[in-house]
């Protein structure tokens, strides 16, 4: 039996300022602005990385001239990752993801199949 899932015909970032209240949209411009882009993002099937390190570390943005990288701390529940940095993994394939496509993981082995197209 095939496994039906719904999908939206509209998507969320259209429909940001129409759900907002109005004082949101006259007092904070830029939030309605900033959830627009959260939600295209988020609807968005295809995730690109541009600010890799040569340390194969996650470039933060800073305010001064330290580079700040992404650490793990405590994601777990026993704190076991405490410092760990994320690993660099190279996009091989290269392009985006295709709807009902089955993603497999490299290293744990656990599969997913797109939603989005």
């Amino acid at each position: 039996m095939a496994t039906k899932y719904k999908t939206n015909k509209r998507k969320l970032s259209s429909l940001v300022k129409q759900q907002v209240p109005e004082f949101v949209l006259t007092d904070h411009p830029k939030f309605t602005e900033f959830l627009s882009s959260y939600f295209l993002f988020m609807e968005s099937a295809e995730l690109n990385l541009d600010t890799i390190t040569d340390r194969d570390n996650i470039l933060l943005e800073t305010e001064g001239t330290v580079d700040s990288y992404l650490l793990l701390n405590q994601t777990n529940k026993n704190g076991l990752d405490a410092g760990s940095q994320l690993v660099h993994e190279e996009n091989t394939f290269g392009g985006s993801f295709a709807k009902d496509e089955v993603i497999t993981g490299s290293t744990s082995g656990a599969t997913s199949t797109v939603l989005s197209e």
